[in-house]
């Protein structure tokens, strides 16, 4: 009978045990976590703190951010919640003081609640002096709305390749989505190689453009090859530029010889950001990476060797100041001599 209580000791040693650990290594490292049994309130924010621990940036030093994580923990372990629900605003304020406004908590009933309801698609078109004008809306879409996006964008460049002269990108209703359908939509436009690198908290990787595909560490989004256009770029902004909106902005202006921002101070979103599925339908966007560029940028930064880190929660100030962007687009543009963009 000893034996028979001891087996069984053993057996919910290793169930608790298992129940302990399994959702805390399935949320690093499959961005899902898988729990035995369902968790309490302070078992789930537990777990959370802990992903935000092992993969969520900060401006904080270790031992200021290891201190607001034991802080934060016990101001929500000190109030009552009836639901997961109900506590997701106390628990995503929480979360922000450490890791940034991009920070954010999301409901989804399915998996298709993660995909915008309705999809804007740019908006292009190009004037007798041959500059080009492309908008591009905020994208959330599926991959098969994805490709239309993209194609769009390509088929519009394609048709009007040898007259195009000079293109304004237009980012001011952009607060981000999909960075790959972003970058791919204007990519004949950036060079080839390394665009700018994503610094996690423990390793770091690049964002390469080649002519077939955008690779971002061991990620692969392929794109068709088309020929490149060395013709100056002018990127328009706003405050509601943001998050994957703003990576490409960086993207343009530190790698593009001849390009500028135009507009006003932007989100202030310059992070990469990962999702993971918490429990249930709760999701949480989580800032894992910091975005480092070439010094030079005029941007509020840290500087890092030859290079600099982007603060998570800094905006990025244009190089002219205007609420007309595109008529100040149209005067740059004139200091150029339009003529080929071969």
């Amino acid at each position: 009978m000893k034996r028979i209580f001891l087996g069984i000791g053993i057996l919910l040693v290793i169930v608790f045990s298992v129940n302990y650990w399994l959702p805390r290594i399935t949320l690093v490292r499959n961005h899902e976590a898988t729990y035995l049994f369902p968790p309490s309130n302070k078992k789930f924010v537990s777990d959370v703190f802990y992903l935000i621990e092992k993969r969520g940036i900060s401006e904080l030093s270790t031992k200021k951010e290891n201190r607001m994580i034991q802080q934060e923990m016990k101001k929500l372990d000190a109030k009552t919640y009836d639901s997961y629900q109900k506590m997701m605003a106390d628990l995503t304020n929480s979360l922000q003081k450490i890791t940034g406004k991009h920070t954010q908590i999301y409901f989804y009933e399915n998996e298709e609640d993660k995909y915008a309801k309705f999809v804007s698609y740019p908006i292009t078109s190009i004037d007798k002096s041959g500059i080009a004008t492309i908008v591009l809306p905020s994208f959330s879409g599926t991959k098969d709305e994805g490709k239309t996006y993209v194609s769009t964008v390509n088929q519009f460049i394609e048709t009007n390749k040898d007259a195009i002269k000079g293109v304004i990108i237009d980012l001011t209703s952009n607060n981000g989505g999909d960075s790959n359908v972003l970058l791919a939509s204007v990519s004949q436009f950036l060079p080839n190689g390394n665009l700018l690198t994503f610094k996690g908290k423990h390793d770091s990787f690049t964002l390469n453009l080649s002519n077939t595909e955008i690779k971002t560490g061991n990620y692969s989004y392929q794109i068709k090859n088309y020929p490149k256009l060395n013709v100056p770029v002018a990127v328009m902004g706003s405050n509601v530029t943001s998050s994957s909106a703003e990576i490409l902005l960086l993207a343009i202006t530190t790698t593009v010889k001849e390009s500028i921002f135009i507009g006003r101070d932007t989100g202030g979103y310059v992070s990469g950001r990962e999702g993971y599925k918490l429990y249930g339908n709760v999701y949480l966007g989580l800032p894992t990476e910091a975005i480092q560029v070439y010094l030079g940028l005029p941007t509020e930064a840290i500087q890092t060797n030859d290079k600099i880190v982007h603060k998570i929660d800094s905006p990025i100030s244009p190089d002219i100041q205007t609420d007309a962007p595109l008529d100040t687009a149209k005067e740059w543009f004139s200091k150029f001599t339009l003529s080929t963009n071969k």
